[in-house]
């Protein structure tokens, strides 16, 4: 028996029951983010779509990093088991860090081959398994989709056109799926780019993260359509953009820790505390503190931006002669008498024994007796608040104080700002967010317990989203092992800037 058909989930009968009542989802194409060891919770979420008949309406696949794995296995006509068998059996480490030299080869390596590791060991491992499924390990787009009629969109970073390279029997039929996989999991430095001869000209793919870590715009739009009116010779040359029409019937699958939540919409949010406890595993309770420290952090973050909001809708009003100052009589008329500002919040973002002289001097740093827009927003930045960055699209504030935590808010600015580049505002509607709590990037090497809590909370996560996508709740939320005030867990995205931006434009009414 696999570990995924040892765990039960509490939910599952629920849930069928409600799929044969209202009907199946109107979904054909799954979508999995790039994720490193996180890839090990889509096997909760494959199997849940497996048993529940829904992984069989699949037309097409598409991923990134590790997600173009599991996308790939999915596409050659595997199950929850072949994926498991990859992922739980297999050892992703050894089959990344295969340098002979070891760590005396790092260097010369990423010299003179630009990364470390040629991770032979994973393309083989992907060509042994093709080889198993459909008989021939170099299998290619086009051959693939002949064979199965199922398409299959794996995302590389092309260095030399610095784009995104989408892998499709449209894009590049010939191309051998297996060295496409290998390509989008090149994560650079730690893994040997791959090079293409395409037309007599060499080009470099390395780990698609760096531009598109989560292709869930893929099957949007003309640009990977294979209807016959979507074919680069009629499509070529035109006004329409290539991934403008929205695709309803996509469902992406996003990973994201304790440590991402800054960085994720609110909607994913409801799902981070589903599934069981942390295990009593050496890596969950290393982590434990940071994790819990990280979850509170967010909790207190996301009610200081609901008072900040409101309480900068109150100095909107208070500033009556909108000359951009607001002077100590206009705050006092506005939150004494109007009582624009509640006590909740005033605590919140003054201290307890705040009054409104004590909370204008706290903002009016230069104590000149005028608030402005610069020192409000001054006064949120040192509570963690970064108005000025939520209002140009991006979140919360992030410390940055030593390489490991220089390196790690690289990459998310890459992926948060590569992800927008993609963005449709309906986006939230068909994607699931998983939450993998404690489980990082890099965390290839996990315990039994630690396996069996990614396959769980994938199991529950996924029960969760398609009850929600039928419009019925399951369950009681459990509790975790650092419960947070429920409106974290159904916590709002930062809101529209609309009100920021007539708030705080130039110089705002924060006299």
């Amino acid at each position: 028996m696999s570990l995924a058909e040892s765990l039960k989930t509490e939910h599952f009968d629920e849930v069928k029951a409600l799929l044969e009542k209202n009907g199946p989802l109107d979904i054909e194409n799954l979508v999995f983010e790039g994720g490193g060891a996180k890839g090990m919770f889509y096997i909760g979420v494959i199997k849940v779509l497996e048993d529940l008949g829904l992984l069989s309406r699949m037309k097409r696949f598409g991923g990134t990093s590790v997600g173009s794995i599991a996308a790939g296995v999915l596409a050659v006509g595997g199950t929850t088991k072949d994926v498991e068998k990859i992922f739980v059996e297999g050892n992703v480490a050894k089959l990344v860090y295969d340098s002979k030299g070891g760590k005396m080869s790092l260097i010369p390596n990423v010299i003179k081959k630009f990364g470390w590791n040629p991770a032979d060991k994973l393309l083989k491992t992907i060509y042994t398994y093709f080889k198993e499924k459909v008989g021939n390990p170099e299998i290619t787009f086009m051959e693939l989709y002949k064979l199965r009629g199922v398409e299959l969109c794996t995302v590389a970073s092309n260095l030399s056109t610095m784009t995104p390279e989408y892998c499709h029997v449209k894009t590049t039929p010939d191309m051998c799926v297996a060295r496409a996989i290998r390509s989008s999991a090149s994560l650079p430095g730690i893994m040997q780019p791959v090079k293409i001869n395409r037309d007599g000209v060499e080009e470099i793919l390395v780990d698609g993260a760096l531009v598109c870590n989560f292709p869930l715009h893929c099957y949007d739009g003309w640009f990977l359509s294979m209807k016959k009116e979507d074919s680069f010779f009629h499509r070529l040359g035109g006004t329409e953009p290539a991934f403008s029409e929205f695709n309803p019937k996509t469902l992406g699958v996003a990973l994201f820790s304790a440590l991402d939540m800054r960085l994720m919409k609110g909607e994913l949010l409801s799902n981070a505390f589903v599934g069981p406890k942390r295990p009593n595993t050496k890596l969950a309770n290393s982590r434990a503190k940071c994790c819990d420290k990280a979850i509170e952090s967010y909790a207190k973050s996301n009610q200081l931006y609901d008072a900040g909001n409101r309480f900068l809708l109150g100095l909107r009003e208070a500033d009556l002669d909108r000359d951009g100052e607001i002077s100590i009589q206009e705050f006092r008329d506005a939150f004494v008498d109007n009582k624009l500002l509640s006590d909740e919040d005033g605590k919140m973002l003054f201290g307890d024994d705040f009054d409104i002289e004590t909370a204008f001097t706290q903002i009016d740093t230069d104590a000149d007796g005028l608030l402005t827009s610069d020192e409000f927003l001054s006064f949120m930045q040192k509570r963690g608040v970064a108005y000025r960055a939520i209002m140009t699209g991006g979140g919360s504030f992030t410390s940055v104080k030593d390489f490991s935590s220089f390196f790690a808010s690289v990459f998310n600015t890459i992926s948060v700002w590569t992800g927008q580049a993609f963005a449709h505002p309906r986006d939230m509607e068909r994607t699931l967010g998983v939450f993998t709590d404690y489980i990082r990037v890099t965390d290839f090497i996990m315990e039994h317990d630690d396996k069996c809590f990614a396959l769980k909370v994938g199991m529950e996560t996924t029960l969760k989203y398609i009850a929600s996508r039928i419009g019925k709740s399951i369950g009681e939320r459990p509790p975790t092992a650092n419960p947070v005030n429920d409106s974290v867990a159904a916590n709002t995205e930062p809101k529209s800037t609309d009100d920021l931006e007539g708030a705080v434009g130039g110089e705002i009414a924060v006299n």
